[in-house]
């Protein structure tokens, strides 16, 4: 989710995160403005329909975290020109979100293999000729205009005062052997483009009971998490404000010292042009979104330390990662005093014959590391597991 201030002739809009403050937003708008005028997704389809069609407007790609902080993530998506306007003829059934249908649009993509989730990003070419009002997207699957069902509903623009408040908003759940059509509808005329990126399956690590132990991170295709952020609390984080939670995921690491420090270091996000991230430590998950002595070690923003001045040896601890407006994002943890479950020092993969490999792999240390999880792709991108390997549990020696 992005930010953006639109000057329509003498009437000031902003589009401003939910829970975001105006400083925030004010970060945006220069990454914004660039934005607009380089755009780093494919050119902005016009073709847009008044009516369902079952002819396809291209296909939404999917990108996984091996794509995240390069051009990969950006060409992935499709961006099209999801403008509400008069004489559209409304879905059937009918949206289950945002009251009457006024002024609308349809579209409708073939999805790429393995995408189970789009996510919807501003993309510009905002005007509101109509007015302003609040905007939503209704998702459809199944085998044509004359037989689909509902499989999601949800505001993306919202009218607060004089504020239009720009949602995130993403499908998951979806069948990629199905066209995806997308209903845009609003009680106001609109133009605005969007682009729709498709992902695998949510990370397991989105919720905090599954939270994982490795040095490094992404958050692609996590959901928000509804605990109250840092800065939202009060609390002041190194190098920026955390207001809102749009696509956390949750890490693991064991005190090796009384104090330590982490940091998120190689930061890189979305298509590698611009994107941040956020982190805070906790004691537990049950204390994560509380801000009590002990509880609630520290947070930063960026490349800020987090310093950890009290920990006991022994104990494990939780580290929530958020993308700074929905940034997708990948990143490796830098820690003193606190290990986290494997140091990798190598990893060979070798050709024996047709159809076999021989992989090896060399750990500096391993911290109650249970085992190894071996997976095969054939396309790089969708992934089957193989095979299971023990860990040594704890060792402090090469293995």
């Amino acid at each position: 989710m992005k930010i953006i201030y639109i000057v329509i002739s003498t009437m000031f809009v902003s589009f401003v995160s939910k829970g975001q403050d105006l400083d925030e937003a004010k970060a945006f708008i220069i990454p914004m403005v660039l934005l607009d005028e380089s755009n780093p997704h494919p050119e902005v389809s016009t073709i847009k329909s008044s009516a369902c069609s079952n002819t396809s407007e291209g296909t939404i790609g999917l990108a996984d975290c091996s794509d995240v902080g390069t051009a990969a993530y950006g060409t992935a998506g499709i961006t099209g020109a999801f403008d509400a306007e008069a004489g559209m003829s409304p879905p059937v059934p009918g949206p289950p979100c945002g009251g009457a249908v006024n002024n609308g649009s349809w579209h409708v993509y073939d999805l790429d293999a393995g995408v189970d989730q789009v996510i919807i990003d501003y993309a510009g070419g905002f005007t509101g000729a109509g007015g302003f009002s609040d905007m939503y997207m209704s998702f459809y699957q199944g085998p044509d205009c004359s037989n689909l069902t509902n499989v999601d509903c949800g505001i993306i623009i919202e009218k607060v005062a004089g504020s239009l408040i720009l949602h995130d908003l993403s499908i998951s759940g979806l069948d990629d052997t199905q066209q995806l059509w997308v209903f845009t509808f609003a009680s106001k005329n609109f133009d605005i483009d969007f682009t729709l990126t498709g992902t695998g399956p949510a990370p397991t690590n989105e919720t905090c009971a599954n939270a994982t132990n490795t040095s490094v991170g992404c958050n692609l295709g996590a959901s928000g998490a509804s605990f109250t952020p840092p800065t939202a609390a009060g609390q002041t984080c190194n190098g920026g404000t955390w207001n809102s939670n749009e696509n956390t995921v949750f890490y693991t690491f064991t005190a090796t010292s009384t104090t330590g420090s982490i940091e998120i270091a190689n930061l890189t996000c979305n298509d590698g042009t611009a994107g941040n991230a956020q982190i805070g430590v906790w004691s537990d998950c049950s204390t994560v979104g509380t801000y009590g002595a002990g509880d609630y070690l520290g947070c930063a923003v960026g490349t800020g330390n987090i310093i950890l001045p009290a920990l006991t040896v022994g104990d494990s601890y939780i580290i929530a990662v958020d993308g700074f407006a929905g940034d997708a994002c990948v990143w490796d943890f830098v820690t003193t005093g606190v290990q986290l479950s494997i140091e990798l020092l190598d990893l060979k993969a070798v050709y024996k014959k047709e159809g076999y490999n021989s992989i090896s792999w060399t750990t500096a240390s391993e911290i109650n590391n249970d085992y190894f999880i071996l997976e095969r792709s054939i396309d790089g991108k969708n992934w089957e597991s193989v095979d299971r390997i023990n860990g040594v549990g704890n060792s402090m020696t090469t293995t």
